[in-house]
Formats: C-alpha cells, sequence, structure tokens
C-alpha cells in the first residue's frame, strides 16, 4: 500500500479510506472521528474533568520535559516492573487484520511499522499546537511552521484580545486530541492564565513505533459500560491455549451475540503508542517570584522522548460476497494520552489488575 494511498499521519494519519485517520495529505488536517469514537470520548469527559481538576491548586502546562525516559520505559525501574502488561499479542497479525496492512508486509517487512510512527509524529505535532491554538486564542500558523517546527511563547500581558477571529485558531483540534487532554490544557489554563509565563519550542527529529494492540472485538466504550467483558474475552484466550476446541466454540458464540446485537457489524479499539524525540526547549515561569516551576533554568536546547498514545475503532462486517469472510473499516485515530498525563491505567486494564 502506498504513502500517497494511506494518507497516515506523519503528514496525513490514514490508511486508506474508507475510514482510518483520515488526515487529508495535501491539506495536512485531520478528519472528525467516527461516531462511536465520539461516544467513547464523551464517555470519558468526566473523568478528563476529573483529572484536570488535580491540576488547580497548582495550575501548570501539562507537560513533561526530561532529558530522562518515562519511569514506567526504563527497565529496572518500579514503574517497569509494575506496569501492567498489555492483555493481548501480535502486533503484526493487528495491522494486517485491523489496519489493512498486507500480510507480506507485516510479516516480511518493517514499512508499515515506520508508516505508523511517521504519521503519529505529524498528528502530535498538529493536535498539541491545535491545543494550544485554541486555549490560548493564538493562530494556529503563528503556533506551527510549515517544516513541522512548533514555538509558542505565552505571558498573561501579551494574551490575544477577545476581538481576534477564531477563524485563526484550530478547530479540528476536537478530533485530534480526546476530551480529557483538551479539558486538562483547558483547565490548566484557566486556573494559571494570569500566573505564568510559557514557552514551548518543539522539533520532532524521530520516532519508532513502540507497540500496537488490540483486543478482537472489543472497544473503550463497551469495556466501559461492562468491564466483565474484558475478563470474559480473556478467559476465552487463555482457554483456547488450554482446550483450543471449547476456546473456539465460546468466542464464536460470543461473535455471533455481538452480530445480531450490532446488526452485523463488530467493533474493535485499536491502540498505538509511539515514542517521539524532539529537540526542545521548555519553561513555566512564574512571574511573580520568577521562578521556574518547569523546565530547567538555563533554558537551553534537550532531547526530550515523548511517548504519544492514540486510539482508532475498527468496524468489521461480512463481505457481500462468497465466502463472505470479514471485512474491515478503521475509522480515525485521536490522540487519547501524552507522557501518561491521564495516568498509567487504561481502559484495557482489569479493574482490581
Amino acid at each position: 500500500m502506498s504513502v500517497v494511498n494511506r494518507c497516515t499521519v506523519a503528514r496525513r494519519i490514514t490508511v486508506h479510506r474508507p475510514g482510518w485517520l483520515n488526515v487529508v495529505y495535501a491539506k495536512r488536517r485531520l478528519s472528525s472521528v467516527d461516531s462511536t469514537a465520539d461516544a467513547a470520548d464523551a464517555a470519558a469527559s468526566k473523568l478528563g474533568q476529573s483529572i484536570a481538576t488535580l491540576h488547580r491548586p497548582r495550575p501548570i502546562f501539562p507537560w513533561r520535559h526530561d532529558d530522562n525516559y518515562l519511569p514506567r520505559l526504563t527497565p529496572g525501574s518500579p514503574e517497569f516492573n509494575s506496569d501492567i502488561l498489555l492483555p493481548t499479542k501480535g502486533e503484526a497479525f493487528m495491522a494486517s487484520v485491523f489496519l489493512n496492512y498486507s500480510f507480506l508486509d507485516t510479516y516480511w517487512g518493517n514499512s508499515w511499522r515506520k508508516e505508523l510512527a511517521e504519521a503519529s509524529t505529524w498528528a502530535f505535532s498538529q493536535g498539541v499546537a491545535g491545543i494550544v491554538s485554541n486555549v490560548y486564542k493564538m493562530p494556529f500558523k503563528s503556533v506551527l511552521t510549515d517544516s513541522g517546527q512548533m514555538d509558542f511563547s505565552f505571558s498573561p500581558n501579551e494574551a490575544a484580545t477577545d476581538g481576534e477571529k477564531e477563524a485563526s485558531y484550530c478547530p479540528e483540534v476536537e478530533y485530534m486530541l480526546s476530551r480529557p487532554l483538551r479539558d486538562l490544557y483547558q483547565s490548566a489554563h484557566e486556573s494559571g492564565r494570569d500566573q505564568f509565563r510559557i514557552r514551548l519550542q518543539m522539533l520532532p527529529i524521530r520516532s519508532t513505533l513502540y507497540s500496537l494492540f488490540c483486543i478482537p472485538f472489543l472497544t473503550r466504550e463497551a469495556i466501559g459500560k461492562d468491564p466483565a467483558l474484558l475478563d470474559e474475552m480473556i478467559s476465552y484466550h487463555v482457554m483456547m491455549r488450554t482446550s483450543p476446541i471449547q476456546g473456539i466454540q465460546g468466542f464464536y458464540g460470543w461473535m455471533l451475540k455481538q452480530l445480531q446485537k450490532n446488526e452485523g457489524n463488530l467493533f474493535t479499539t485499536v491502540d498505538l503508542q509511539v515514542l517521539v524525540e524532539c529537540e526542545e526547549i521548555f519553561q513555566v515561569q512564574d512571574i511573580s517570584s520568577g521562578n521556574i516551576l518547569q523546565g530547567f533554568e538555563d533554558g537551553k536546547s534537550r532531547k526530550v522522548l515523548h511517548l504519544v498514545r492514540l486510539e482508532t475503532n475498527v468496524r468489521s462486517f461480512a463481505g457481500q460476497s462468497f465466502p463472505h469472510f470479514l471485512k474491515q473499516e478503521p475509522g480515525n485515530f485521536q490522540i487519547t494520552d501524552i507522557d501518561d498525563l491521564l495516568g498509567t491505567k487504561k481502559w484495557y486494564h482489569r479493574v482490581n489488575g
């Protein structure tokens, strides 16, 4: 599958239409997420608002600027050792089956990994610039250059006036970032708009796909409504290893129920994490005291590694002609977390896991 056909996210984030992070390459903009993802996003709003309130006592800019790895990515650290592992494996299988990459490419090539990483990096730059543009009322073009470098400075006495045209902001940000992330940035600004001077300059220089996973035919929204579904699905996977026939029969029966319930459709949330290395300058300064509250005192550029998480919902349905194999229609990817700003526990983790 060619780069042009894919409209991915490193200058697009779609894997050919129908569906998938529909970012038109020529216009470099994200399209809206599918209705199922919208519903899940709305359901997550309360979580985002509750997390955002945690920042109000000490209003800061939601950003991790550290030349060390995220603790849970550092082998041997307590966070790494206690990290909850993904419940399923098989990245090549998932990319081939649910994201419509070719079987040969996923099992004997790596171009799909590079493409996803580059696309996600582009989406990361666009998304962060978009939320900054909207929250701090700055023209999007003044925040992100054509070369992909983000250059953002904010001081309360230089804030935009109410009369500035909103057309210059980034209306697509609601599709780029999940609502909890948007709420987090908005809340941080509202609680500290008169106290802090902020500087963020960021240029992505390289990236790599860290993980890709899904639980076949389960979505974030479904598990949010009924957490028992997660244990049920994992039990089928365990059963397939110990009693293959019984496990397959149980899983097949569950699929039939879902097909009847959803009028012949099955839905799967695909989750991917990408490591993005950036050349970065970042500082948050308290205006009254002059103290640097975030970032380094020297204000020098550093290489910083960010972990970006994106999700999409994939619709599976039977083909119209014999042998009626399931076809996949990926939806649009959306950034759901950056550097675990919303916490390390994710929707696919057991409630008590």
